[in-house]
């Protein structure tokens, strides 16, 4: 790692991601991957003993540069009661492709939520009947508030948030 390598923790990914540029970000790189300018998605995953640890890698060049990130977590449903830790935990690392300088490591928890919900966000635009209200949205507990705020623009009447927590 060198010093211009950033490290960032989940708080702070949490105060800089910002959800509307995630979901923009998001179909952008859907986009880029129908029309084949991605490398991958390829992953791995392994059984542990008390759970799983998968990793999900692509690339992308943009801007005359080109990229990977690689995200590596471990799943341990036990651990929330063995450990006082939550179930999943892992880290996002961004490479220069180029030179393979590490960028950026970071929490990967945050991430992962609001880029699901962007995903959410995206197919809803895309797939979603023009008149179709109120939108239902059905996911775990910590994913639950990225995923109203990731309702996106399309959703603007007050009564588009209706969630069922399946902690």
């Amino acid at each position: 790692m060198t010093a211009g390598t950033v490290i960032l923790t989940a708080r702070d990914v949490d105060t800089r991601l910002d959800t509307l540029a995630c979901i923009d970000a998001v179909e952008r790189g859907l986009c880029l991957h129908e029309a084949g300018a991605v490398v991958g998605p390829t992953s791995l995953g392994l059984r542990t003993p008390d759970g799983t640890f998968h990793v999900k890698a692509a690339g992308l060049t943009t801007g005359g540069r080109s990229y990977i990130a690689a995200k590596a977590n471990m799943n341990l449903p036990g651990n929330p009661v063995r450990n006082g830790r939550p179930t999943i935990q892992g880290v996002l690392v961004l490479l220069d492709a180029g030179d393979g300088l590490p960028l950026a490591i970071m929490d990967s928890i945050v991430i992962t939520s609001v880029r699901t919900g962007a995903v959410a966000a995206v197919a809803a635009k895309y797939l979603a009947l023009p008149d179709a209200d109120p939108v239902t949205i059905s996911r775990t507990r910590h994913r639950r508030d990225r995923h109203v705020e990731s309702r996106g623009p399309g959703c603007t009447k007050p009564d588009c948030r209706y969630l069922h927590d399946v902690a």
